[in-house]
């Protein structure tokens, strides 16, 4: 039934004693990490733990190698027969023809399992008009109808997964192909690994194509991705094409908000590793705070937990035509390994909703408890206005927790009421259940946002907007009790 479903979209979230456990070793390491360096004030504080080897100790603990886990890596290693320590790759693909609706979320959305379907850009327009005869992006044709767009573009001083971060310039698309073609056409072809590393490398992202060119209508929405909260609210705002020459990456993240995403190759072959959500953990730093560029990164005292990330990750190499479902929370790095277009949107709806917020209240709840930490004077008292200036002080500009939180409130109040206002009336049979679920996924989240509210730990929400969050889950409240006596 409804609550089932619902359930089971839930049970993919890292919980129980070892999500606890986790989370105990993380905020051990920043405490740690604060003492050893007054607060992150005096890094030099670090020599003497790097020498004296207490710095590989608070690996060991981080990491959980200290703990027995010889029965885990035996499950994660029983099918290899090569004497590799890495997790042997599991992934279903299937064709988008033998592929329902309901089997995509029965299968992949709700249990949050990543899967490659084939197929999809066959009746695409992109397919058609954006590769040339060779299977690469035509950069020309490309320029010639887009390019005076301004997007994005990212500049790699090295091929490949690399430590080094790369910096973001505003090009135009036809600035874009020119560069392409000049310095990049024979690389993408015949060039060696050394000549490549020896230029920049120059990948073009976030490229809003739809919200710029709604009318071309270069591809086909698939219907898998449809139940789409996000761009719903925003208008287009988190779909984008990719575009760039062989060896251009993505460093490791998970998506905007823990949202879903799809990746489609129009042309060109990617390279993906995937973490499950469960493992993040072994993804940071020694200290629990800085997330690794890469899986591959070869700091193994400070990036402790990456052989063993390795373990779980999935590898993936995505063909052209083909499309990546990403779940929520599955952190991934991706490498092109060859001229590479693609399509991508990241999406929100009620499998996943928790995602985001389970994300955010940590966030708020840490900056709380980081409020209530510095509200203190060499041992003074503070007087009530005291704690008010030193609030304000804090809070100063607006976060970025706070852009989210706004951002997941808009999301959901406008499908609610959307939900609401279409549905009063009458309720389909076939729409029933769905409508059931989508405000099930949202009533508990608003309600736990409603305390952050009445406690002023809202980061600025109530400022920023009208915020008539208790009206809306009386409403909510009040239909599914209608619908439940039906």
């Amino acid at each position: 039934d409804t609550h089932d479903r619902y359930m089971l979209s839930w049970i993919s979230v890292p919980t129980g004693t070892m999500n606890h456990e986790i989370q105990h070793r993380q905020e051990v390491s920043r405490l740690v990490y604060a003492l050893w360096t007054s607060h992150g004030s005096d890094e030099s504080g670090l020599a003497a733990p790097l020498l004296d080897c207490r710095i590989d100790a608070l690996g060991i603990y981080v990491s959980f190698a200290d703990d027995d886990e010889e029965e885990g890596d035996n499950n994660c290693q029983q099918h290899l027969d090569d004497g590799s320590t890495r997790q042997p790759t599991v992934l279903d693909r299937c064709s988008c023809s033998d592929l329902t609706y309901q089997d995509f979320l029965d299968k992949y959305m709700l249990p949050n399992k990543p899967v490659v379907i084939e197929g999809l850009t066959k009746t695409w327009k992109a397919a058609q008009e954006w590769v040339d005869d060779d299977g690469n992006p035509d950069l020309l044709t490309m320029a010639c109808l887009f390019g005076d767009d301004v997007t994005p573009v990212h500049v790699h001083s090295q091929s490949g997964f690399t430590r080094a971060r790369p910096h973001t310039e505003e090009w135009t698309v036809n600035d874009y192909a020119l560069w392409w073609y000049d310095h990049h056409e024979e690389a993408c072809s015949n060039t060696s690994e050394e000549g490549e590393e020896q230029h920049q490398l120059l990948y073009l992202k976030d490229y809003k194509f739809a919200a710029v060119h709604p009318e071309y209508e270069a591809y086909e929405w698939p219907i898998y991705f449809q139940d789409d909260w996000l761009n719903g609210y925003t208008t287009n705002a988190y779909k984008f094409v990719y575009l760039g020459p062989k060896g251009t990456s993505t460093r490791l993240h998970a998506d905007v908000l823990r949202s879903y995403s799809w990746s489609t190759n129009v042309c060109g072959i990617k390279r993906w590793y995937l973490v499950p959500p469960q493992h993040t953990h072994l993804l940071y730093d020694v200290f629990s705070q800085q997330l690794a560029s890469h899986l591959h990164c070869d700091d193994a005292i400070m990036y402790p937990g990456l052989p063993k990330a390795r373990k779980y990750a999935l590898e993936i190499i995505q063909q052209p035509g083909e499309t990546i479902f990403v779940p929520s929370g599955w952190h991934h790095t991706v490498e092109n390994l060859a001229p590479t277009l693609s399509i991508n949107h990241n999406w929100l709806n009620g499998a996943n909703i928790h995602w985001s917020w389970g994300k955010l209240r940590v966030e708020l709840e840490g900056l709380v408890h980081k409020e209530e930490d510095e509200i203190v004077t060499d041992g003074e008292t503070l007087t009530d206005n005291d704690v008010t200036n030193q609030q304000q002080e804090s809070s100063g500009d607006v976060s970025q927790v706070g852009d989210d939180l706004l951002l997941l409130w808009l999301v959901i109040s406008k499908k609610a009421r959307s939900v609401l206002s279409s549905e009063s009336a009458t309720i389909s049979c076939d729409d029933e259940e769905s409508t059931e679920f989508n405000l099930c996924a949202c009533l508990p989240i608003l309600k736990e946002m409603s305390t952050f509210v009445e406690e002023g730990k809202d980061e600025g929400l109530t400022q920023r907007c009208h915020c008539d969050i208790d009206d809306l889950i009386g409403d909510i409240e009040s239909f599914l009790n209608m619908m439940r006596k039906k």
